[in-house]
């Protein structure tokens, strides 16, 4: 799968749904096959194994602190994905995202977006080094 700053390993997909997008492959209480994330982190490529993945909060009403998705990775680390399901995407919405999210503590955060944004969202999320987008 090709990703904008991410590398997917061992053949995880990134799934739509009708409300939002689940990584549904990660959507599993243990990740016995062996699932790997690379992250750009200061420059350099970070590979990380998938210890377990839940979705967060999933539901009506729930506070979901701006996210959708926990993975507990190696190293003790918590990535966290924000799943968007639009027509298009803005650089307002991409800084609206971030902020809700930092409601949520993690080592590392994905904004994922089903439709083909503009490349100034691109530029907007390269401001924030703790996090990858990926567009679906």
């Amino acid at each position: 799968m090709r990703t904008v700053d991410g590398i997917v390993r061992n053949g995880m997909r990134a799934v739509r749904y009708a409300s939002s997008i689940a990584l549904t492959a990660l959507s599993m209480r243990s990740c016995d096959a062996g699932i790997s994330l690379t992250i750009r982190r200061q420059g350099q490529e970070v590979t990380k194994r998938v210890l377990s993945a839940d979705l967060y909060a999933a539901g009506s009403g729930r506070n979901q602190k701006g996210i959708d998705l926990r993975l507990e990775v190696e190293g003790g680390e918590i990535w966290a994905f924000q799943c968007k399901r639009r027509r298009k995407w803005t650089p307002d919405e991409t800084r609206g995202a971030i902020k809700e999210a930092a409601k949520y503590s993690a080592q590392h955060y994905f904004l994922a977006v089903a439709c083909d944004p503009h490349e100034r969202v691109q530029d907007e999320i390269d401001k924030y080094p703790n996090w990858t987008f990926w567009n679906t």
